[in-house]
């Protein structure tokens, strides 16, 4: 009875002396199947309350001191004459030790011994065994996090998580002799974080020779001194619908580590946003919005009102929320998708930018035909050049058309006045152009240009004066660029409508798709 000869041992202390005493250490060494029908019984499920029984006896001197006490642990680890804790089996019961100190406000842990035993750090070699792999992670990782609750699912495998300073590191362990293909669920961490690295932890099979001392025939997980690798996973092999499918080797372990993302808010006006190629985190917050999260893994939410959200290119996360919302998970540019503001310019230069704008002014101004419609003349003024312009986003790669009208000014010079429109990327590239030369000085004659806007993104429609720099040059009107179908990416995307009556599209890829309350 190790807390009754504890009290035992207490009762021995006068006041001066119980004064005198500055920490309690003890050592713990799991050894599996020891004291059975007892709390403290070693098996892997009762680990946590094992380790809780050791503390409750070391904090009963904090009890009688009147103040807590440093808890240390000199000495802990496996039991080294037990091939059941040899190379990548050690793994989940180190973690499960070690959550279950750091939950139970363990100030000082000593790992022992650094070499020469199986359950060592290193072999006598100086190379890293398991456990060295394992703490190399831990020390480069966990320093100032603190153990995150998981509970326990399977008796297959098993999941230890710890979070702190903007940052999430999960392991995955697996508990069996076998490979096993899991598909977690890790929504609760993408809710708030990105998943930034994916590394498996396995045996260097190149270097696995199925014997450790006297012992042969081990298999490469059972190795204590077969040489351990990291191996980065593709993240968007790990990543996908909210769910992470991964593959596991027998008693591998997959390391996630991800980092809090930084949010974009909306305001209580709706709002227009728009995400970056990267990884984005939007929240549109109150009123009807429009988001658009562009190429890269992207979590938006809508929050309240009537929202229309395009995913775009990447593993998206999208949340409605309250109201009738229109999601895409992919591209969502369905035919008739129109990109232009103001292309009538009925509401004069709003939208477009550039140098010598002259925008909405009447028909009649420039033909004399007594027409009160809104235009825009490519030519503004004498002298500097008419550059006109216009910036939108694209969710996704997709094929679109522009198009106009025009007709030359009364004044102009046939065959020598026009225009160049150009569309560029973000990156200023022209992806396509054209140039246009009215043929008529009354009738207005149509014009488009077919192109494929490659990937998401940032793109600008530009208009450039050509011919005689007179101020009498072209006209233009009903300015629009029209998405004809979309390419959409396979990425697959997680998508809840929220409440109300939502309208939801996957698009391409294996997506998960809950329509939440309301008519959907």
């Amino acid at each position: 009875d190790l807390a009754g000869r504890n009290q035992q041992v207490m009762a021995q202390f006068n006041a001066a002396e119980m004064a005198a005493v500055t920490g309690v250490t003890s050592h713990f060494y799991y050894c599996e199947g020891a004291n059975a029908g007892k709390p403290n019984y070693h098996v892997y499920s009762n680990i946590e309350t094992s380790v809780g029984y050791s503390l409750d006896i070391m904090k009963q001197w904090s009890a009688a001191k009147g103040t807590d006490l440093p808890l240390i642990f000199s000495e802990w680890n496996l039991n080294r004459n037990d091939a059941r804790n040899y190379g990548l089996q050690q793994v989940p019961i180190i973690l499960e030790l070690f959550s279950s100190f750091m939950a139970g406000g363990v100030d000082q842990l000593d790992f022992w011994s650094t070499m020469y035993h199986p359950t060592s750090l290193g072999n006598y070699r100086g190379e890293l065994q398991t456990a060295g792999t394992l703490f190399q992670i831990m020390t480069h990782d966990l320093i100032g996090m603190k153990v995150a609750d998981v509970p326990s699912v399977s008796s297959n495998y098993d999941v230890h998580a710890f979070s702190g300073q903007g940052k999430a590191v999960v392991f995955v362990s697996s508990l069996i002799d076998s490979a096993m293909n899991l598909k977690l669920d890790l929504s609760k961490y993408l809710d708030a974080y990105s998943l930034t690295s994916a590394r498996l932890m396995q045996v260097d099979l190149t270097k696995a020779d199925g014997a450790y001392k006297s012992m042969t025939g081990l298999a490469p997980w059972e190795e204590p001194d077969a040489a351990i690798k990291l191996t980065p996973e593709t993240i968007a092999s790990i990543l996908g619908s909210g769910f992470s499918p991964m593959t596991l080797g027998a008693h591998e372990t997959m390391v996630l580590e991800f980092t809090l993302a930084p949010t974009r808010l909306g305001s209580k006006l709706p709002d227009v946003i728009t995400g970056t190629d990267g990884s984005d985190r939007i929240d549109a917050l109150a009123s009807s919005d429009k988001v658009m999260g562009l190429a890269g893994d992207d979590t938006l939410f809508g929050r309240t009102g009537n929202d229309s959200i395009w995913g775009g290119d990447g593993h998206d996360r999208i949340w409605g929320g309250i109201g009738n919302d229109v999601i895409y998970g992919g591209t969502g540019a369905s035919a008739g998708t129109t990109y232009i503001l103001n292309g009538t310019f009925d509401a004069g230069s709003a939208n477009w930018t550039g140098t010598d704008l002259e925008l909405g002014n009447t028909e009649s101004a420039y033909l004399g035909n007594g027409s009160t419609n809104k235009v825009a003349e490519v030519d503004g003024n004498t002298g500097p050049i008419t550059v006109m312009q216009q910036s939108f986003a694209v969710t996704g790669a997709q094929s679109a058309q522009l198009s106009l009208r025009s007709v030359l000014r009364t004044d102009g010079t046939l065959g020598i006045d026009g225009f160049k429109a150009d569309v560029l990327d973000s990156t200023g590239a022209v992806i396509s152009t054209m140039t246009i030369l009215p043929t008529s000085k009354t009738a207005w004659a149509n014009y488009t240009l077919n192109f494929t806007f490659p990937a998401a993104g940032t793109y600008t429609l530009r208009f450039t004066e050509v011919g005689n720099n007179d101020s009498l040059g072209a006209i233009i009107d009903a300015v629009q660029i029209t998405s004809t179908s979309a390419v959409d990416d396979l990425s697959p995307d997680t998508i809840s409508g929220g409440d109300g009556n939502d309208a939801l599209y996957g698009m391409a890829g294996n997506d998960l798709v809950s329509g939440d309350a309301g008519a959907d």
